[in-house]
């Protein structure tokens, strides 16, 4: 290979390498201007269903289960099909299914791990809210919506109420849950 055929080669390369590097990342989603879940309270009962108890770290683990009991709520752990009805629990929660990031997952929005118990890798000790609270979360975002339309603080095309729920879609949470 001659001179100018390896410079034609290193320029080219090089070329390569600079449009790598001007590639856009990723933008994150905004977080959605969402009525966040209500604070737990001493008068709360949690339950927290573990499909298999060998499978999921300790519920101490949980950053659902910090935030309950520093609030100084009851929690107990339940196996699924097990009788929630001796306990009368206020709140339920599940794990979510698996090592990705759930449908309806945001991280200013739901119980996580804190910060210095986080982990590459360990997402799936992360949460989400059952059928039932997804329900009432979804009430909630739609309700809130409607509020700001019927307030009359929106503008004539209801684009603070529009961009409000495109951001919940966005993020995905006021989706259901699949069953």
């Amino acid at each position: 290979m001659n001179r100018k055929s390896a410079a034609v080669l290193a320029a080219g390369l090089l070329l390569l390498a600079l449009a790598a590097w001007w590639v856009p990342t990723p933008r994150l989603c905004p977080p959605p201007d969402l009525p966040d879940i209500a604070p737990f309270t001493a008068a709360d009962r949690v339950a927290l269903v573990l499909p298999d108890s060998g499978a999921w770290p300790a519920p101490d683990a949980f950053g659902l289960v910090h935030r309950a009991r520093t609030a100084g709520a009851a929690i107990r752990v339940f196996a699924p099909g097990e009788s929630l009805a001796a306990f009368a629990p206020t709140r339920i929660y599940e794990p979510c299914p698996g090592p990705f990031a759930p449908t309806g997952y945001h991280p200013e929005q739901w119980p996580a791990l804190p910060a210095e118990e986080r982990k590459p890798g360990h997402d799936w000790h992360q949460l989400v809210l059952t059928p039932a609270e997804q329900t009432a979360r979804n009430t909630a975002v739609l309700a809130a919506a409607q509020a700001i339309r019927d307030s009359g603080s929106d503008n004539p095309q209801g684009s603070r109420a529009a961009a409000m729920l495109s951001r919940a879609r966005r993020a995905e949470i006021y989706r259901p849950l699949p069953p």
